[in-house]
């Protein structure tokens, strides 16, 4: 998808067309969340080009993947201890997440 104001809400309705029928309310919700949080990011901070957004159910979690082209490196202690809301609320939902070291690029596993 194009980054836009309209990509976290294009991104959500994708994942209820995919999943409203195969998952539990509540872990779609918290998916929808998290992913609304890192592709709104994407949208914001990273340079113009397509974002990419992965989502691969497992039996007992999830794994996903926000991808944008960034190439700023990111610290995880730093990302932590000052990041903004919204990379807090991901670390609350979310059972793990990580930035790639070299940016670009967000995984996040759910439990499912």
């Amino acid at each position: 998808m194009e980054p836009s104001e309209e990509a976290p809400t294009l991104a959500r309705a994708a994942l209820h067309a995919a999943y409203a029928d195969s998952m539990p309310a509540v872990v779609l919700q918290d998916l929808k969340v998290i992913v609304t949080e890192l592709v709104g990011n994407s949208t914001r901070y990273a340079p113009a080009g397509p974002i990419r957004l992965s989502v691969e159910p497992h039996d007992v979690e999830l794994e996903g993947e926000v991808v944008d082209g960034g190439h700023e490196p990111f610290g995880m202690v730093e990302i932590r201890e000052n990041g903004g809301l919204g990379l807090h609320i991901v670390d609350a939902l979310a059972q793990d997440w990580e930035v790639a070291e070299e940016g670009g690029s967000v995984r996040f596993t759910l439990a499912g």
